[in-house]
């Protein structure tokens, strides 16, 4: 796996969408896990798959209800410290989450056989193969326990804003795209030392010509992404790139864009997992024939709605 992921996580957010939420997940979500939750009787465990940073068993454990044990996993290196970073309050609660990181839900055998009455699974079972995850819910699932999951799929609100990011992202880091530019424009600038050599910036033919087509990318994207383009802080960067000028070479600029290069390109990679993860017909159909070998009964599979919106399929199996 790459560390694309491992590294959001290692920033600290609780949930995957970390400019939606403040603390947790929210409204319909929020009510709607609360509910499921609240369902498992005392004595019994909980096993959140593709786990992050716990934001599901985090709100089981807000249930005023004793004697259920969480579990959870994530394939990605998960540090409760780094969680507590940024939430320190969250501390007692995810002391008493039993987290196994590094590890892949397709393969869960430190667990024993029917261990658990609920497998949740919030974005984030869809993005291993599923044949292999159903095979292991159905082995440690105890009789009537359910997996419950909110999955990407496709034709859902996140799945349309994603790919518009998508190509937002590649129009800023394609090649002549508008870090290139910004990047050509750097080399033409060469060293600007005083206040001086910005002002005879304007009589650097080269260099100013690049700054008009930067100016128009820039005028580019914005009319085309509006509030998507924004949300990857280029704009930010480039006038603090501005700002920044004097006492810079084309080397310390460089040094920046490259930076900037590598964040925009961690987070298309995170985007395009959740591009290919999204469940369609051809995968839905694939889960559901695979019920009929696993002792796993369909009870739910609809458009899960937030505000109104489509923003994914939720799924209920029950093993039998």
């Amino acid at each position: 796996m790459s560390n694309h992921w491992e590294k959001y996580w290692s920033e600290g957010h609780l949930t995957s969408f970390c400019g939606d939420f403040e603390e947790n997940y929210e409204d319909e979500y929020s009510t709607f896990w609360k509910e499921k939750f609240s369902e498992v009787t005392a004595g019994n465990s909980v096993l959140d798959l593709a786990t992050g940073n716990l934001a599901l068993p985090v709100l089981g454990l807000s249930i005023p209800k004793d004697d259920i044990k969480y579990y959870a996993v994530d394939l990605s290196k998960i540090s409760k410290n780094k969680i507590c970073e940024k939430k320190s309050q969250l501390k007692e609660i995810l002391n008493k989450i039993e987290l196994f990181d590094q590890l892949n839900i397709e393969n869960l055998n430190i667990f024993e056989n029917e261990k658990f009455s609920l497998i949740s699974s919030m974005y984030g079972f869809e993005y291993a193969n599923e044949k292999k995850v159903l095979a292991e819910v159905s082995r440690l699932l105890s009789k009537g326990g359910r997996f419950v999951a909110i999955a990407h799929s496709e034709n859902s609100i996140i799945l349309n804003r994603n790919n518009q990011s998508l190509r937002c992202l590649n129009s800023i880091l394609a090649k002549k795209g508008l870090l290139d530019t910004l990047e050509r424009m750097s080399k033409a600038m060469r060293s600007i030392k005083s206040q001086k050599d910005l002002v005879d910036m304007k009589f650097n033919n080269v260099a100013e010509k690049l700054r008009s087509q930067l100016n128009q990318q820039l005028s580019g994207l914005d009319n085309s992404y509006k509030e998507l383009f924004w949300e990857t802080a280029t704009p930010l960067f480039i006038q603090n790139f501005f700002s920044s000028l004097i006492g810079t070479n084309h080397k310390t600029r460089v040094d920046w864009i490259n930076k900037k290069r590598r964040e925009l390109h961690k987070h298309s990679l995170r985007l395009l997992d959740l591009k290919h993860a999204a469940i369609n017909s051809m995968r839905k159909e694939i889960i559901l024939n695979e019920l009929e070998t696993r002792n796993l009964e369909l009870i739910t599979w609809n458009t899960f709605l937030k505000d109104g919106h489509n923003v994914g399929a939720v799924i209920e199996l029950k093993k039998v």
